[in-house]
């Protein structure tokens, strides 16, 4: 999906960021890396490795203490871009609770199109046509505390989308959702790729890394990795250095190649399977 001859939409050069009372532990150390507009990239890493740091600089919601971050060219660190990144980069947290702010769906879906300044037309246009999208559009009178974590989490996305951001930030979406929802929210994310826009997924499950093109590990605010998730999986010296596993098809393939089953590891479980009855 990345488009090589355009220049990268989010560049982040030899950035740090240190939180106050840290002391000289940083939360990133001078990390340099660029995401081409209609690029899936999955950011993975064990907890306290930076990956969520890393999303909120993406879109100005934290300043790099030293370095640069850059989207679509302008600077995070000048307070004039900042209407505009934010415009450009849209963020969907792990907790919906914490982004809804409305009494309504529907209100809370035209929240941040009012705050564009559109007219009411157009509020109501994008409104419906992102409520239906995402599977809400009988629920815009409903009140957000009576909705499931699924329906949540799509009103966050259709309020996000709504507003037509070029770089979708997710920072581990679906850990408050059970498995069925996960893979729902997942399936309309990969929508969104699919229609063009750039996706910046950080996860902690692994399965969901495993299907992205491109794969980011984070160790200690450092990258350690940048490619894609097969060439990082089977790669022992890489997995003990993030404190990352492999997901669970490779795990499986893995004992069943010890025990005389197929030698080629699986990466999903739909690979698995097609390779146990080949």
């Amino acid at each position: 999906m990345t488009t090589q001859t355009q220049p990268p939409i989010i560049s982040l050069r030899q950035v740090i960021h240190r939180y106050p009372h840290s002391g000289q532990n940083a939360a990133l150390a001078g990390l340099t890396l660029d995401i081409g507009p209609g690029e899936f990239v999955a950011v993975a890493g064990a907890n306290g490795s930076g990956k969520s740091t890393l999303a909120r600089l993406l879109n100005g919601l934290l300043l790099p203490a030293a370095g640069e971050v850059l989207v679509d060219g302008a600077s995070t660190a000048r307070a004039e871009n900042l209407d505009r990144i934010r415009e450009t980069v849209g963020m969907v947290f792990q907790n919906p609770d914490s982004q809804i702010v409305a009494g309504s769906v529907g209100d809370d879906i035209a929240f941040g199109l009012e705050n564009l300044g559109l007219p009411p037309d157009e509020i109501e246009r994008r409104l419906r046509a992102a409520a239906e999208r995402f599977g809400v559009g009988e629920l815009l009178e409903k009140e957000p505390h009576w909705l499931s974590g699924g329906q949540k989490q799509r009103t966050v996305l259709a309020g996000v989308v709504a507003m037509a951001p070029r770089v979708l930030v997710l920072d581990e979406p679906t850990s408050m959702l059970d498995p069925r929802s996960q893979l729902e929210f997942h399936d309309l994310v990969r929508s969104l790729w699919h229609a063009g826009t750039t996706v910046v997924y950080v996860t902690h499950l692994m399965e969901e890394v495993a299907v992205a093109p491109r794969m980011l590990a984070l160790a200690d605010g450092a990258l350690a990795f940048d490619g894609a998730p097969r060439d990082f999986f089977t790669r022992d010296d890489l997995l003990k250095k993030t404190g990352l596993v492999p997901p669970l098809a490779m795990r499986l393939s893995r004992a069943l190649a010890a025990a005389g089953g197929p030698q080629e590891p699986a990466l999903t479980l739909e690979e698995l399977v097609e390779r146990v009855c080949a």
